[in-house]
This record gives C-alpha cells, structure tokens and sequence, in this order.
C-alpha cells in the first residue's frame, strides 16, 4: 500500500495497493493473501479507498482483484509501453467500509 498523490489532502485517505509476485511463485495463494491484508489493515490506517492500476493486458490481476469486490473506475488508453507495445493502464477501485 502506498500513498497516492501524497500531500494531495482531498485524496489523503486515498492509497493505491500494488502486488508484484514473480512467475514462478504463481497460483500459490500469495496475491490472495496478499489483497485480504491489505484491504484489512485499510481502516487501522485511516484508508477508506484503496485503488490499483494495472496493464489493460494483465487480465489474471484484472480477476484477482474482482474477486476482492474492487471495481473498474477508470481506463488510460496507451499510457504505458509494455513489451515494445503501447497498452493503456486500468484503474480499479474499492471502497472500504469503516
């Protein structure tokens, strides 16, 4: 969990969560694990939307994070340069209960 856009006060309870699991560690649990605890630690620190932005291409992180409630909120067409090619970044979101 970071912060997003820090020292921006209207977004201050705003942070975004990023889950980087290398290949090989794949389908082991480890990004569920990893999702429930930072949607769970959210209302200790004051976080009442948590958001991710992924490739438009990352289709298993797209599922990974529906399965967590998170929503698609916003679409970034070719912001990005993945793999010599132009893909656009996909904003999910979450609102926490608190």
């Amino acid at each position: 969990i970071s912060a997003y856009r820090p020292g921006r006060l209207a977004v201050q309870h705003t942070a975004e969560a990023s889950v980087y699991i290398h290949f090989t560690h794949h389908r082991q649990g480890i990004a569920s694990a990893l999702v429930r605890y930072a949607v769970g630690i959210c209302p200790a620190l004051r976080i009442k939307t948590l958001i991710a932005i992924v490739l438009e291409s990352n289709r298993a992180s797209i599922r990974q994070l529906e399965k967590f409630g998170f929503e698609r909120w916003g679409f970034l067409p070719d912001v990005a340069e993945f793999g010599g090619k132009e893909v656009g970044h996909l904003y999910l979101g979450l609102r926490i209960a608190g």
